[in-house]
């Protein structure tokens, strides 16, 4: 996150006006990062554990969940696509890091 107006600057350039950010300052507030869900096997899911203790987590703005108990995941090579994904927030790049590390380790698929 840098505080500039991409996409208004994006739609000046494109009504061939100048755009107002490109000679300000960029500063930094945080890291926006995107956590995939891994799929971890395959079969029908009984649970996903570990998405509801995410969602509380303050840094967490968001968890799509694309797959649910009762789907079907097909075994590798074919693709059934990401189980979810977990948007948050943090203060620096090791930090989402760190965060990303311990979904791996409390976000686990169970499948029968």
């Amino acid at each position: 996150m840098t505080g500039a107006d991409f996409t208004g600057d994006t739609f000046r350039i494109a009504m061939g006006q100048e755009p107002l950010g490109w000679n300000d300052p960029v500063w930094h507030r945080g890291t926006g990062a995107m956590y995939f869900v891994p799929v971890g096997g395959s079969g029908r899911i009984t649970k996903i554990a570990g998405l509801s203790e995410a969602a509380a987590d303050p840094r967490v703005d968001r968890i799509v969940q694309l797959l649910h108990p009762g789907d079907r995941i097909l075994p590798y090579p074919e693709y059934s696509g990401y189980p979810g994904f977990v948007f948050s927030r943090h203060d620096s790049y090791e930090d989402a890091e760190q965060f990303h590390d311990a979904l791996d380790e409390s976000v686990v698929i169970h499948y029968e």
